[in-house]
């Protein structure tokens, strides 16, 4: 019925064309997908009410354009495909293009939550709100996970809010893109498993890509997580996620680690059944360090957290036999946890896979030969 619909809506329209001049020529106007969208309370589900505009708007909107009004309001217009070009040559940072489509978003003009201030010091040990004040200002932190005596950079978005005190409980976004790549729409099929995982504050690991940040945001907001971290897909970098498609995000936190160290962590995620535990401590920088017995100049801005810092553990002890001797963790791979395992002496110095006899889960070698990571 539809089909025939629209080939009697042509026909009439190239019979009245000759008669009704070109400028006079019916519009005939398709509508659009709905796609979701940022209010001003958060995410909305909402149909973009524009349709192909007609040439007199289309002028409206390049007038609005050029003075800034279209930037200043909440309404969200789709550009068409013959608008590309002009929006090519005069885009702004408030234009997004919506991927596998010849499409621009204009959306409203959002200021960065981040202010990437230097203090002058750090606030003492008992000045707890400009203790406060820093911790929310930090635009980067370190992430800890038990077990790991390294840390993991992250670094703050654009959008939203801190890194929540305490621990977090991290676990791997279904599909880790959070997008339907065929529609370009975000999705999320675990989204029981963060109610499952339970305890308040659960993050989403999920890959950078495909849908914008926001989106990512939105439905990981929506399932019920107080925070999401992007991998970045740039090997040799990182970012702030930005995301102008998001008007209002006050109690969820958008974050970015190095595609490395996202990978590192989605291993260690699978290694530990689904879900791991996480600190994610803010990090403010000061001109002069005056106020702590420190000579760093980018530190945990709180008492409690300096504490966390300080206390990460870097080794523990081996009980074989009786005897308990020292370790000290390495600088890579997985986490180490407590535990009683099968062990075994190599018979080499670990050095030659074929040679090493027989293992058990912990192998001792001696030192030398080659390098750690190879053994």
């Amino acid at each position: 019925k539809k089909k025939k619909k629209m080939k009697l809506l042509l026909l009439l329209a190239l019979l009245l064309g000759p008669a009704l001049g070109q400028d006079e020529m019916p519009q005939i106007m398709g509508g659009r997908k709905k796609r979701r969208r940022f209010g001003s309370d958060g995410l909305i589900l909402q149909g973009v009410e524009e349709t192909l505009p007609s040439m007199d708007k289309k002028a409206r909107m390049e007038e609005q354009y050029k003075t800034g009004a279209l930037g200043s309001t909440d309404d969200t217009l789709l550009v068409n495909a013959d608008h590309v070009e002009r929006a090519e040559a005069e885009r702004k940072p408030s234009m997004v293009k919506l991927p596998g489509r010849d499409e621009y978003l204009l959306l409203p003009d959002r200021e960065s939550v981040l202010g990437f201030k230097t203090f002058a010091d750090f606030a003492t040990d008992d000045d707890i709100e400009s203790q406060e004040e820093q911790r929310l200002e930090a635009w980067w932190g370190r992430m800890y996970m038990e077990g790991m005596p390294f840390s993991i950079q992250y670094f703050r978005g654009h959008f939203g809010s801190a890194p929540v005190k305490g621990p977090i409980k991290l676990i791997v976004a279904e599909p880790i893109s959070m997008c339907d790549e065929r529609q370009f729409e975000p999705m999320l099929t675990n989204s029981a498993e963060i109610e499952k995982v339970g305890g308040g504050n659960v993050y989403l690991l999920a890959d950078r890509g495909a849908c914008t940040f926001g989106e990512k945001a939105g439905v990981a907001e929506e399932a019920g997580a107080k925070g999401i971290i992007y991998i970045n897909f740039d090997e040799d970098g990182n970012s702030h996620p930005s995301a102008p498609d998001v008007r209002a995000m006050k109690d969820f936190s958008p974050n970015m680690i190095s595609f490395k160290d996202g990978k590192y962590l989605a291993k260690a995620i699978e290694k530990a059944g689904g879900v791991i535990e996480v600190r994610m401590i803010p990090i403010g920088c000061v001109t002069e360090p005056k106020n702590l017995e420190t000579n760093k100049f980018c530190e945990p801005v709180t008492v409690e957290e300096r504490k966390i810092e300080a206390g990460v553990m870097s080794g523990g002890y081996l009980e074989v036999g009786g005897e308990k001797v020292d370790f000290l963790m390495s600088t890579f791979g997985a986490p180490i946890k407590s535990g009683t395992f099968k062990g075994s002496l190599a018979s080499n110095s670990g050095c030659d896979k074929d040679a090493i006899g027989e293992v058990g889960e912990v192998v001792i070698v001696d030192r030398g030969g080659c390098d750690f990571y190879n053994k």
